[in-house]
């Protein structure tokens, strides 16, 4: 029974892997990575073994660590990758919690469909209303951005319930396709 029960759990976790990289390159799809960047964070997420290091960078990209610390330096500020505590020579990174993409996805989403929403919404608005309306979904935007910088892989759902909440109230949805990946990241 033990047997049939690894056979079992075996392919659910192979699934599960596969699906967390789909997701990550999904959130990521209109972002330019260069191919050595491509090919280390693949690694990432089929599941690197130890702490990932320049060093290391180095030499899974067959780069010199020059090369690999702009990379790594690159997606830091993109926030792709994030400093694992300790530093000097001993320095580390993981990529981002996903619950942290996720939600840094939703943002950018209401950041970029925020004029056009109210531009071409339910109702014809005076300019100023326009404008106000605008200021409030892109305030909403940068809290859900905030709290993907806060996450830290464990995201508050009533903090982020309550931002959703607010973007109902002006008429502004987000994609249900980031909501459902955020609610199974955080059923985790």
């Amino acid at each position: 029974m033990d047997c049939l029960n690894r056979a079992f759990d075996g392919p659910e976790v192979i699934l599960a892997n596969v699906m967390k990289k789909a997701r990550f390159w999904e959130f990521h799809r209109d972002q330019t990575f260069n191919e050595l960047q491509r090919l280390v964070i693949n690694r990432l997420l089929d599941g690197f073994q130890g702490k990932l290091t320049n060093s290391k960078w180095a030499t899974l990209a067959k780069t010199s660590s020059d090369t690999a610390l702009r990379d790594i330096t690159r997606l830091v500020e993109r926030r792709i990758l994030v400093r694992d505590s300790g530093g000097g020579r001993s320095t580390s990174y993981s990529l981002a919690p996903s619950s942290s993409y996720i939600l840094r996805a939703m943002a950018a989403y209401a950041h970029e469909h925020s004029e056009k929403f109210v531009r071409n919404g339910p109702n014809m608005l005076s300019a100023e209303m326009t404008a106000a309306k605008r200021q409030v979904i892109e305030a909403v935007a940068a809290k859900i951005d905030a709290l993907a910088d806060a996450a830290d892989g464990r995201v508050a759902a009533t903090a982020f319930e309550k931002l959703r909440q607010q973007l109902h109230e002006l008429g502004f949805y987000l994609r249900d396709d980031h909501i459902a990946a955020l609610a199974m990241e955080l059923a985790k």
